[in-house]
């Protein structure tokens, strides 16, 4: 398993509740492109 998948496994068994989005667009001036994932 690698560094990303660890990080990402630690940090969902300490947060508690999360939400994932995906831009399905934007329009303008964004600080993520079309497609991204954050969490």
């Amino acid at each position: 398993m690698n560094a990303k998948v660890q990080s990402l496994k630690a940090f969902l068994a300490g947060a508690g509740r999360v939400a994932l989005v995906e831009v399905a667009g934007t329009k303008g001036s964004t600080p993520r492109e079309t497609g991204a994932f954050m969490l």
